[in-house]
């Protein structure tokens, strides 16, 4: 395997975890008692990284990592947007940037 192969390789095979870190300290900011639905959070994550993880990965992994670097993130309860009729699930603390 050539330099450059092997560095495409390694470039394709970043973990899944560290797209996810990418993704929040790139696109996302703390912000005290913000109230964020998973859903617009994994919309923008898709936007850049299109068919990489389900939507239920994704939240799973967003908050494992927030959790490692001790974020002030949690996991909110479900809430029924206006003009919905299912909850949707949401995160505390957490909202994307402008």
């Amino acid at each position: 395997m050539n330099a450059v192969t092997a560095s495409s390789a390694q470039t394709t095979l970043l973990s899944v975890d560290d797209t996810v870190a990418s993704f929040l300290h790139g696109s996302c900011m703390l912000q005290e008692g913000a109230e964020t639905f998973i859903r617009d959070l994994y919309a923008a994550f898709d936007a850049q990284h299109p068919g990489l993880l389900a939507m239920n990965i994704f939240s799973e992994k967003l908050l494992n990592i927030c959790e490692e670097l001790a974020l002030p993130v949690k996991r909110g309860t479900k809430r029924r947007p206006a003009g919905e009729k299912t909850p949707i699930a949401n995160v505390v603390g957490l909202t994307l940037k402008q």
